[in-house]
């Protein structure tokens, strides 16, 4: 019998349950960014500001879109993508300390290893 490569649906799974994680994430950052903009002093403002918050929404979304590419021909090259943007997601949820955000970030780079090394024989 001949060898034939199937490539697995994980990544794209673990996209959508990485969105889904991403939701009580952004109410939670932007909950505290709107506490800190009232009740805070001035580095709890530039710790919890806005701009953090909207490059979360923008990697989130882009990691979620780049999760549909782990089964196509470049899928090495997504999943690479996908590493360094979960990289800098952990970076941020760890130095935001937000939780939630940490175990989408988790999420993601999981997806991101399994679309590079998205190829797997079956007999």
């Amino acid at each position: 019998m001949s060898e034939q490569k199937v490539k697995s649906n994980a990544p794209w799974i673990l996209g959508i349950i990485g969105l889904a994680l991403a939701v009580p994430n952004f109410v939670c950052s932007v909950m505290c960014s709107e506490a800190a903009k009232q009740f805070g002093t001035e580095a709890d403002k530039a710790h919890f500001s806005e701009s953090n918050v909207a490059i979360g929404i923008v990697l989130t979304l882009v990691l979620f879109l780049l999760s549909f590419f782990g089964k196509a021909k470049i899928s090495l090259i997504t999943g690479f993508m996908m590493l360094v943007g979960s990289l800098y997601m952990i970076y941020l949820n760890i130095t935001q300390l937000q939780i939630l955000g940490l175990s989408e970030g988790v999420v993601f780079l999981f997806a991101a290893i399994f679309s590079m090394t998205n190829v797997k024989k079956a007999k």
